[in-house]
């Protein structure tokens, strides 16, 4: 069966994708405390290591999609709260919104203000206050499309989002570009990197400041562009073309050089960037014309774009988005890129190594697999880190997380998580140290938080501060995996070299 049967015989799978993620019921956004709240410190960790506990100041359980950047010693994480508007009198009330789409009137119920926000923590301060990057009912607030954040050489922050682009197609929404030039107190509106304005998708960026030779002041933004998806009808049916993922330089408070790195991709997998000894390097799920959908690389490279190329040829085919994309991490020549597949019926999380900047990969080591419902969820991230019991400078180990499926066993006294009571159809977040040199896994899985399979839960992140520490976030849905009480957790673990 073709898989846009699976979810209705009249919609194309893309227009429910977007139903589902951007007009599921969210709860109503709370202002900000700012105090840190108490550190617990967690019986788990990699190779043995302690986690604490640092969630963020937010008061009450209603925010989600949040996202990790990183600038030395300063983690920056961002969020989305929102509230129900009284249809009325447009004032905010108390009431959980319970947005739905109606597929013959195609109205929506009351209007949402949905606030994209920010908050700066470093090891010796803890969390800054909350800052307002936008406030709009327009900000389209899901699971897998989440704002990304960047902070450059000259100290200019720039936020991209995905916002709604009105009109009669309701699932079309851009990419908007917002910059701070005074340690985001103020943000300015740039604009959308894509420039086009058909009613389409755009989503999934990432961002990328240039390296000193560049400009302090540039960046290279990345996202999934749907202007060749462009419906037929006002209503978003009858679909064509393909997606694809471009590239375009933030310059001089200014974003212009758009380019076409890929003419046909996944449609809704997140893509991940960073940059490398040689220049930008970003991943993503590629999608070729018999519907295989492996991960693709395409680097930066004396002055051009290099063609896209695979990571490994694992041969998923699959006939419609995953929404499972990849992440890479790169410290100097040594490139690590982890990932889901499904290839051959088999759900597994694989990680491969590069020596060269990206050029080649060595075959990819497995992390974790399984088959059926016992078998990884994904929704992975890495890091680089020097590695365990160093041999030579410059040896790397990664330490890559992923969303599983809970095993009704797992020992709860390994999970850093609040809640006593353990639900065996849960998940779990874990973690693991793979070496580059030969592909070994130092040490054994851990279990960095209880999680929900549900998509509410979103991607778990991960970035690496300073000198040796590791700091998570992700959302906390509770046992029933319900928008209602979500809630962002953080947490370090230290020590990591």
């Amino acid at each position: 069966m073709h898989f846009r049967a699976l979810f209705c015989s009249f919609v194309s799978f893309r227009v429910v994708f977007c139903a589902l993620i951007l007009l599921l019921p969210l709860p109503v956004g709370v202002e900000l405390v700012v105090a840190d709240p108490p550190t617990e410190t967690a019986k788990t960790g990699v190779d043995g290591r302690s986690l604490r506990r640092i969630d963020p100041p937010i008061e009450a359980n209603f925010a989600e999609a949040s996202n990790l950047t990183v600038r030395g010693e300063v983690v920056y994480l961002t969020w989305i709260e929102s509230k129900t508007l009284d249809k009325s009198t447009g004032i905010g009330d108390s009431a959980h919104a319970n947005a739905r789409f109606s597929r013959k009137s195609q109205e929506r119920a009351p209007a949402r203000l949905f606030r994209l926000r920010f908050a700066k923590w470093r090891a010796k301060d803890g969390w800054s206050r909350a800052r307002t990057i936008e406030q709009s009912t327009q900000i389209v607030s899901n699971w897998a499309d989440f704002p990304s954040m960047a902070v450059l050489e000259n100290g200019t922050m720039l936020c991209a989002f995905p916002e709604r682009s009105g009109g009669a197609v309701p699932f079309a929404y851009d990419v908007v570009v917002k910059a701070s030039y005074d340690n985001g107190e103020t943000w300015t509106r740039i604009g959308r990197p894509h420039g086009d304005l058909t009613a389409t998708e755009h989503g999934f960026c990432s961002i990328v400041p240039a390296s000193e030779g560049e400009g302090i002041d540039r960046a290279l933004l990345f996202w999934l562009d749907g202007r060749a998806m462009a419906p037929i009808d006002a209503g978003g049916r009858g679909e064509d073309g393909e997606m694809s993922i471009r590239s375009a330089w933030y310059r001089d408070e200014r974003i212009d050089s758009q380019k076409v790195l890929d003419r046909r991709t996944c449609e809704c997998c997140t893509t991940d960037a960073v940059m490398g000894k040689d220049g930008p390097i970003v991943v993503y799920r590629d999608r070729d014309y018999d519907e295989v959908r492996d991960i693709s690389i395409v680097r930066f490279e004396g002055g051009k774009w290099t063609k896209p190329s695979l990571v490994h040829a694992d041969g998923w085919m699959m006939p419609g988005c995953p929404v499972n994309g990849p992440a890479v991490d790169a410290v100097g020549s040594e490139v690590a890129v982890a990932w889901f597949t499904a290839a051959n019926d088999e759900s597994a999380i694989k990680v491969a190594f590069s020596h060269d900047g990206g050029r080649h990969f060595d075959d990819p080591i497995v992390v974790d697999r399984g088959a059926g419902r016992l078998g990884p969820i994904g929704r992975v991230d890495v890091v680089l880190v020097p590695a365990a019991n160093l041999k030579s400078h410059g040896e790397m180990d990664a330490i890559i997380s992923w969303v599983d499926v809970a095993e009704e066993e797992e020992p709860i006294a390994q999970v850093m998580n609040e809640n006593e009571d353990w639900d065996a159809g849960g998940a779990v977040i874990r973690v693991c140290r793979v070496r580059s040199t030969d592909g070994s896994i130092v040490g054994e899985q851990r279990v960095v938080a209880v999680t929900s399979p549900a998509r509410s839960s979103g991607f778990p992140v991960m970035v690496r501060v300073g000198g040796g520490s590791i700091f998570f976030s992700w959302t906390d849905v509770g046992g029933g995996g319900s928008h209602e009480s979500a809630v962002i957790r953080a947490a370090v673990l230290d020590g990591i070299e």
